[in-house]
């Protein structure tokens, strides 16, 4: 999908959102369908409900009128009518998306066995290469609420998992290899929970976050609950900062393991003075 060559036609793959008139809104189905090489965004629901099923969203490039976007799916309230984006993926890839792979301000989520995996950093700033994103929407403050499990986040940029202002469970999920910002060599965490307007609440059940350039798991003046998982073969495993005055704070349910192979170790956190990562621009 290729944009005409202005600043309105952004070349998007696929796109719903509720009717900003009447409110009604739009309800899509997708199942076992490929959408590749759009520009801006692959993916993106608005106010509306969805579901995707067995979807690939791959090689999305940033918009051409400012180098930036790129996402693989894009899931946010509506400004104009103040309805939630509703949305299910299950069973689905996104495969080298540019900025963020999966994002998700103002909306409810459940993501399933899904893979969302070299997300690219593309050339601004802005463009961070992140694998997913759930967070507020800085314009109608919007919170987001998600699920995901059983799936893969890997070899991503900046933040493997970014909560910002936003409540998220994660079970039986994987995210490795998490490498630095390529534009300023900052961050690097696997998971990064962060106080950002509101406040924001990671639960991590029976998983796994290895090799992150920096901390494995950071929380920036919010609430992390840890059970069963291991958080091995970071730089830290473990960070927490108290942001403008507003303490951390992990709960250990037990089942967890940090270090790195033979050097298991108990799982401490630190407060390193890491500086926490700035949400997505949300899509307007």
């Amino acid at each position: 999908v290729a944009p005409r060559g202005t600043d309105d036609d952004k070349g998007w793959g696929l796109y719903a959102q509720d009717h900003e008139a009447s409110s009604v809104r739009s309800r899509l189905t997708t199942t076992g369908s490929s959408v590749e090489r759009a520009h801006g965004m692959g993916v993106g629901v608005a106010g509306s409900d969805a579901t995707f099923e067995g979807v690939l969203v791959r090689d999305t490039a940033p918009l051409a009128s400012e180098l930036t976007f790129g996402r693989g799916m894009n899931f946010q309230d509506n400004d104009a009518t103040g309805q939630r984006a509703d949305v299910t993926v299950r069973g689905s890839v996104l495969d080298h998306n540019e900025e963020v792979g999966l994002f998700v301000a103002g909306a409810d989520a459940l993501i399933e066995a899904t893979v969302v995996q070299d997300t690219r950093p593309g050339v601004t700033m802005e463009s961070t290469g992140r694998g997913a994103a759930f967070q507020v929407n800085s314009h109608t403050l919007a919170t987001t609420s998600a699920v995901v499990r059983w799936s893969l986040i890997e070899r991503n940029h900046d933040v493997g998992l970014l909560v910002a202002a936003a409540d998220v469970v994660i079970e039986s999920t994987a995210i490795l290899d998490t490498s630095s910002r390529s534009v300023d060599g900052g961050s690097g965490d696997g998971l990064a929970v962060f106080h950002f307007l509101l406040g924001a609440t990671a639960e991590v059940l029976d998983s796994r976050i290895e090799s992150s350039a920096r901390g494995g798991i950071a929380s920036f003046s919010s609430e992390i609950v840890l059970g069963g998982t291991a958080i091995v073969c970071n730089d830290i495993d473990l960070n927490g900062e108290d942001v403008d005055g507003v303490p951390y704070q992990f709960t250990d349910l037990g089942g967890n393991r940090c270090g790195c192979a033979a050097n298991d170790a108990m799982c401490r956190v630190l407060s390193s003075n890491l500086e926490p990562p700035e949400p997505s621009d949300v899509e307007q």
